[in-house]
């Protein structure tokens, strides 16, 4: 799921969307494959799923974001409010 660079490491995550459901395991859509928090995806090292976002190693990422955990920097593909989490 993490995307490695050359020379320099960076593992970059982008978080395309979450599907959660009422009955069942939450989905997060991360670099376009499908990963649940329970079982541990081995390609995630940390990873829990909430409503609007989710943590990878302890760092926020949102829908539509991209994040370097390495190097921190982050880029939002999608302007703000133009994805909106209905209850």
């Amino acid at each position: 799921v993490a995307a490695r660079s050359g020379a320099t490491q960076s593992v970059v995550y982008t978080l395309n969307g979450i599907t959660q459901r009422s009955a069942g395991k939450s989905v997060a859509w991360i670099n376009g494959r499908a990963v649940t928090q329970v079982p541990q995806d081995a390609a995630i090292p940390s990873l829990v799923i909430a409503r609007d976002h989710i943590l990878i190693e302890g760092k926020p990422i949102k829908v539509g974001e991209t994040l370097d955990i390495i190097s921190g920097q982050r880029t939002l593909r999608l302007p703000e409010q133009a994805v909106r989490v209905k209850p």
